[in-house]
């Protein structure tokens, strides 16, 4: 081979190699700010495993880089073996990326029948079996003279596989993204379809320009930003109830009316809970952060059929923010809520009763009048229930 070939090959290697470490100390820093600053929930768990895959991957494909070309018996061996599980890797992490997405849709792995679970490990199952027989059959990959890897007639299957697990999470955050109700919902799906799509052309230039290592880059950078938005998400999320927390909503409630000249639709419901200090005083804290965390449930579960913005304002308080065409829809909602905890207590089997004083103000002329108006018309509902119960 020409000298100033086997230089520039040698060159082409060395700025692979140094790419790919700088993709591994990437990946490294967010493994251990994951492990740090996020909560260790199923869903951070899952995302946390496809961290650990893709800097495996990485880490194999630079030794990859390193073995490749070098005529020795010994590093012959190294150099297809260390491929073969470079190959295998990509469809673990994309099978790991579904995994990802299905907990954060809440379509989770355990609940999942044998037979899905047997048709979803199908692809994975099958790029392991080809990958290891291509080590006597050389169909997928297998080593030319000078130990350069040299791809077969099967190596386009082996970049399906993947390339059908990202595709299918993809169709199934469409498929979230159009059934969801509420801005949050929807902005976050479009979050990970964006991330879903560089892993997945990388997984397609992979096949197209066998041996260009931009597979692991395309897997790595999308992981930071899904990682920054995770941080940023959970700074702005209340960790009893999972919902937005008053910093949250400051700043939400700002930009809202910053945005849209006719602010006469936008309500606001400030929304308390009836005797919860009792409730913390005979039953415990613990009793009362589950109630807490049982009034956010119901809330959400209300609010998930309207574009509405839900927090925990502090205390055992809770604020909607919503944009209806008229008070009588936005009484509506207040109603359905109302109905939600009657029919809690009916069912519970829990020692105490939960309901809510709400209150509810149009927008008028200012930020605090609108706050302080729904703060009024929530404790005067709260003063109406106490008059009423003592009538009883």
């Amino acid at each position: 081979m020409d000298k100033e070939i086997v230089d520039m090959i040698a060159d082409i290697k060395f700025v692979y190699i140094e790419f790919d470490i700088f993709c591994i100390l990437l990946l490294y820093v967010i493994l251990y700010r994951m492990h740090k600053d996020l909560d260790q929930g199923t869903e951070n768990i899952c995302l946390r495993n496809v961290v650990i895959s893709v800097l495996c991957g990485t880490v194999l494909e630079c030794l990859w880089k390193g073995f490749n070309g070098i005529s020795m018996r010994f590093p012959l061996r190294i150099n297809k073996t260390i491929h073969s599980c470079v190959i295998i890797m990509v469809c673990i992490v994309a099978f790991l990326w579904l995994l990802y997405v299905e907990e954060r849709l809440h379509d989770r792995w355990a609940n999942k029948s044998t037979k899905i679970k047997c048709l979803l490990l199908l692809p994975l199952s099958a790029s392991i079996l080809m990958t290891v027989l291509s080590f006597t059959t050389n169909t997928v990959i297998s080593l030319d003279q000078s130990n350069l890897i040299q791809y077969g007639k099967y190596y386009v299957f082996v970049v399906v596989f993947p390339a059908v697990y990202l595709l299918y999470a993809s169709a199934k955050i469409l498929w979230h993204h159009k059934l969801a109700r509420n801005r949050r919902e929807r902005s976050a799906d479009t979050s990970i379809l964006l991330s879903l799509l560089f892993p997945f052309a990388g997984v397609i230039l992979s096949g197209f320009r066998s041996g260009i290592p931009v597979v692991w880059p395309c897997y790595a950078f999308p992981l930071f930003v899904i990682y920054m938005n995770e941080q940023g998400h959970q700074i702005s999320t209340d960790k009893l109830t999972g919902l937005n927390n008053w910093s949250k909503f400051n700043s939400y409630l700002d930009e809202v009316l910053g945005q849209h000249k006719n602010c006469g639709n936008i309500y606001l419901f400030m929304c308390d809970i009836d005797s919860f200090k009792q409730i913390n005083d005979t039953y415990g804290h613990y009793e009362g952060d589950q109630a807490l965390k049982e009034t956010a449930n119901i809330l959400k579960e209300v609010c998930k059929t309207h574009d509405v913005f839900l927090a925990r304002y502090g205390g055992d308080e809770f604020a909607i923010i919503a944009r209806f065409e008229n008070k009588n829809e936005a009484e509506g909602l207040k109603s359905e809520i109302v109905k939600a905890f009657m029919a809690r207590n009916e069912n519970s089997d829990k020692k105490y009763d939960i309901s809510l004083s709400v209150g509810i103000s149009q927008y008028e002329d200012s930020k605090l009048a609108f706050i302080n108006k729904a703060d009024r018309a929530m404790y005067a509902y709260k003063l109406q229930n106490k008059a009423a119960s003592a009538d009883q």
